[in-house]
């Protein structure tokens, strides 16, 4: 390895480019299997010597021949980015693009793309669209209708060519247990995929006779994608081995799907999968779509860990990965469990500290059914949601009967959405500790998660919201009057409880309450 960092040292030096063109600065990014060099307008990118059995990079020949793969592979969806290949060379000790000396090895050769339409940077933003991804799927439906398949691409899609690349992965990540994976997570994920063998079988065979095995990308996430007014780039083609490039349709969709959760953007990732399937009539992608985003985020986190072995790789850098690598591992097991294990959620806070507010915009991000108090309780005695009832806590609609009554049929309603294995939101204060053991009992009968969202806020923003909504058409009820009350009743969370809850300050945006609610009930399966 010592060539590869001689090599990435003089190619930092701007002036090893000048037989191509001008540049000023050189800024250079490293994965643990490539280093790339941001040189003005171009971009090259060299592959590191490495053998790692499943990419093999050793010889020079070798990254001469994958290097020109890249280009040919990934000018498919980017003709005008990729330009070729170039050689880097030593010139008496000076390292070079081109120009005289021996050839240590090649480059792949680009154009430099926006920085700014980087689909990572711009979700990082939140500046990424429903528009943005339907331009993606569309992008994507177009290439996978003209890849090859056929003889020579459908073995790639059987249970046993998908099992290859599973079975790898465990035995890859196997020596992380204990560092970035727990043992936990590893088994539950490991019999998940086992199972989905057993229990998918005739849908993969559907699959390849259904002709959705295709040449695809094999690496689609959004550090691969740029945004470009009203272009789309995919780029960034997995080149070294055809069994990541080639497979189900579902695998590089899947993949994308999964990276927009990572970025706690569900509904993206919703609109994404919806928008495709309108697009292409491939419905019976979604039999396989959590099995391959399972797969894939463990594939994030195992390639994570790789980063761990390496020696240039620095202390702090080294903890960021381990961190990353873990939230990556906690999402391919929220796929695991998911599909059979729902979530319950509830709320716990007084009258106007935002539960309302927040739990809307969460169970419209996760597709959660939500169950509001203040609805039911009207329903219940015949009252608009949008009429108010101004009555004293404890009589007419908000007697201790009648309360017990609107209780019960939140409950009612939530098991069986449970049942149906809906995730379920409870908008309620739940302030009595019996109302919360009560939800808990539920979650646990109905094999489901368990969560507390607690709501905060200072108590003058409070009553300045509860004042302006009784004249905005809120469908609660509760005046300043009722919130005193409530404080003087109200039972705070128990040291257990406090475990399953997720505690958000409303004065805080809602963009990103609701995103730290997301990262808890993705990471907290």
């Amino acid at each position: 390895m010592e060539s590869i960092v001689k090599t990435i040292e003089g190619l930092r030096d701007p002036s090893a480019y000048g037989g191509f063109h001008r540049v000023d600065e050189v800024t250079v990014a490293q994965t643990h299997i490539s280093a790339v060099f941001l040189a003005g307008d171009y971009v090259y990118k060299i592959k590191k010597p490495l053998n790692l059995g499943f990419l093999d990079f050793s010889t020079l020949e070798k990254r001469r021949h994958y290097c020109h793969e890249e280009v040919r592979l990934n000018r498919r969806l980017c003709p005008d980015i990729y330009l070729g290949v170039v050689t880097v060379k030593d010139n008496n000790g000076r390292i070079t693009i081109g120009g005289e000396g021996e050839v240590i090895d090649y480059a792949v050769f680009m154009k430099r793309m926006p920085e700014s339409g980087m689909m990572d940077v711009m979700l990082e933003n939140d500046e990424v669209t429903k528009k943005h991804v339907a331009m993606i799927a569309g992008e994507l439906a177009r290439f996978y209708k003209r890849a090859r398949t056929g003889e020579g691409i459908d073995e790639f899609g059987t249970a046993e060519a998908i099992s290859v690349n599973t079975t790898e992965n465990f035995d890859q990540t196997y020596k992380y247990v204990g560092e970035t994976i727990d043992r936990e997570i590893y088994d539950d994920i490991k019999t998940y995929t086992d199972g989905f063998y057993l229990e998918k079988g005739d849908l993969i065979e559907d699959r390849i006779a259904g002709g959705r095995i295709r040449e695809g990308h094999g690496d689609l996430h959004a550090r691969n994608i740029c945004i470009d007014d009203d272009r789309v780039y995919i780029y960034d083609c997995i080149e070294f081995n055809d069994r990541f490039r080639i497979g189900d349709v579902a695998d590089d969709i899947a993949f994308l799907a999964m990276d927009l959760d990572f970025h706690l953007n569900p509904t993206l990732s919703t609109h994404f999968v919806n928008e495709y399937i309108r697009l292409t009539g491939d419905k019976g992608l979604l039999g396989m779509l959590n099995f391959y985003a399972c797969y894939h985020a463990f594939v994030r986190g195992k390639v994570l860990s790789f980063e761990l072995d390496e020696p240039e790789v620095s202390g702090e850098e080294k903890e960021r990965v381990r961190s990353e690598a873990r939230l990556y591992f906690a999402l391919s097991h929220h796929y695991a469990v998911s599909e059979k294990r729902p979530f319950l959620g509830i709320t716990f806070g007084l009258s106007g500290t935002g539960k309302s507010a927040i739990s809307r915009p969460i169970a419209e991000e996760v597709g959660a059914e939500l169950i509001s108090s203040d609805i039911v309780r009207k329903e219940l005695f015949g009252i608009k949601p949008e009429e108010h009832s101004y009555e004293k806590l404890g009589e007419g609609i908000y007697s201790k009967e009648a309360s017990i009554r609107t209780y019960d049929e939140i409950f009612s309603r939530a098991k069986r959405s449970l049942g149906e294995g809906r995730p379920v939101i409870l908008d309620a204060t739940f302030l009595i500790p019996k109302q919360r053991k009560r939800a808990g009992y539920l979650a646990r009968q109905m094999g489901a998660r368990f969560f507390i969202v607690e709501t905060i806020c200072p108590e003058e923003v409070v009553k300045k919201r509860i004042v302006k909504r009784m004249d905005s058409g809120s469908y609660s009820d509760a005046t300043v009057d009722i919130y005193n009350k409530q404080c003087g009743y109200m039972k705070p969370l128990s040291t257990e409880e406090r475990e399953s809850t997720i505690t958000v300050d409303t004065t805080a945006p809602k963009g990103e309450n609701v995103k730290a609610v997301i990262r808890y009930l993705l990471l907290n399966d």
